[in-house]
């Protein structure tokens, strides 16, 4: 029998965490470890989970928050299964997910299998979030899909030997590595399907400051790169570096960030003009938006070259 590793990082989840655990079935022998990673929670999720005593449980205690995607980059390397899968604490598995998932990956002989994703509203509603996979895609069409839009989500079961291919030289920059490492993943998977397991997403709304949407756009430039690269169909392309210009449009609304951060607003600015995307009659608002950004920064910094 192939066994699963759960990988759960957590930062201050103490209202979600014990909810978010007691969902994985570790009484099902599928599951053979699940690994608690904390990023140095200021609350009392820690102690939460020690109470509790879990079976199977295991916590790993980080001196500072080094961000979801390193955290279980961590937690994987002193994993020993050759399945994983990642739960976030503030989200829930339904029933057997981990079997529905891991079973499916092993009968189909795929290298990811991903969950049925539902959105958990703040009343506890129920709501279809992303249209379950129905078919085996290559690793390539699924990060094709994630491009301009998450038309496919990451969550479900994969090989170890997958994650390791994907991350064996990745530079890991802090700025919401773990949506790259995803498109890494997908392009390092040869199948991936879908399964009926139940993956509940919370939906808790969020305001995000200037430097969380900078670390966005830094992700969505490395993801076009990335995309170009790999030949992705154009419009998702001009999609994709659109949504760019609209992360620099909320930075600017924002407020003005600091110099270290000008600077790099600046280059992405430069690398999105750069970029061989052709520009069509719709996109229009968008090219007079990207060339009216980089002169406002310019203005109020002062020139860095």
């Amino acid at each position: 029998m192939t066994l699963v590793s759960v990988i759960v990082p957590m930062w201050n989840d103490a209202s979600y965490i014990i909810e978010c655990l007691n969902s994985i079935d570790t009484t099902d022998d599928m599951i053979g470890e699940v690994i608690v990673i904390d990023n140095a929670s200021t609350d009392n999720s820690v102690s939460l989970v020690t109470l509790a005593n879990i079976p199977k449980v295991k916590i790993i205690r980080n001196s500072a928050n080094v961000g979801a995607a390193r955290a279980r980059h961590q937690a994987i390397a002193l994993s020993s299964y050759p399945l994983i899968t990642f739960l976030d604490s503030d989200d829930i598995l339904g029933p057997k997910a981990v079997r529905d998932a891991a079973s499916d990956l092993v009968n189909r002989q795929l290298d990811i299998s991903i969950y049925t994703m539902l959105r958990l509203d703040p009343s506890g509603k129920t709501h279809f979030y992303i249209p379950p996979l129905t078919e085996v895609i290559s690793g390539n069409e699924a990060f094709g899909r994630t491009i301009g839009g998450w038309a496919i989500h990451p969550m479900g079961v994969f090989k170890r030997e997958v994650y390791d291919t994907a991350t064996n030289e990745f530079d890991f920059h802090g700025h919401s590595d773990d949506e790259v490492i995803t498109r890494y993943i997908f392009l390092s998977a040869a199948q991936v399907g879908g399964n009926h397991g139940v993956y509940l997403y919370r939906d808790r709304t969020r305001e995000y400051t200037a430097q969380q949407i900078l670390g966005q756009a830094l992700t969505n430039m490395r993801t076009l790169q990335l995309a170009v690269q790999h030949g992705v169909a154009v419009d998702k392309l001009r999609i994709a570096r659109n949504n760019i210009i609209l992360n620099l449009l909320a930075i600017v609304k924002r407020g003005i960030p600091s110099a270290r951060d000008k600077l790099v607003i600046l280059d992405i600015a430069k690398s999105v003009v750069a970029l061989d995307i052709p520009w069509i009659i719709m996109d229009v608002p968008y090219r007079v938006a990207i060339y009216l950004v980089r002169p406002f920064f310019l203005l109020r910094h002062g020139r860095h070259r």
